[in-house]
């Protein structure tokens, strides 16, 4: 069984290139332009993973990380999620802080190596497929 991902990110070509680059390397993968939508789509999806791209139109990566770990009221998903932020190539130390004190497990910045993606996805996924793409 795959790894299912919530992939929250607002720019629809990137979005549809990791969507595809991680289908292939046997993810299955849930896409999201904002955060609202990412935050339904954890309830709905119940995702293994979720990776944040900084600039959502509605919440920055540190919000929504929060907002994923406090949870909602009357909204429920697994608050223990792993989730990888994708941090833009301008994204600075006091970004990449703030992701990690509110929550996140790991701060990729732009550009980064498919690789390296799928090895830290790997890194905090328990499925099958995960750990083999670690062998990669």
């Amino acid at each position: 069984m795959s790894a299912a991902v919530l992939l929250a990110e607002p720019e629809p070509q990137f979005r549809d290139l990791l969507e595809h680059q991680l289908s292939v390397a046997g993810f299955a993968v849930v896409g999201a332009g904002a955060g609202a939508e990412a935050l339904t789509l954890a309830e709905q999806a119940a995702p293994d993973l979720v990776l944040v791209g900084n600039e959502l139109p509605d919440a920055s990566a540190a919000e929504l990380c929060r907002r994923l770990r406090e949870g909602e009221p009357g909204r429920s998903w697994n608050r223990a999620v792993p989730v990888i932020v994708l941090g833009g190539a301008e994204s600075d130390a006091v970004e990449r802080v703030q992701a990690f004190e509110r929550g996140c497990d790991d701060y990729l910045t732009q550009p980064f190596h498919h690789q390296e993606l799928v090895g830290s996805i790997a890194h905090f996924s328990e499925s099958p497929i995960a750990r083999r793409s670690r062998d990669i």
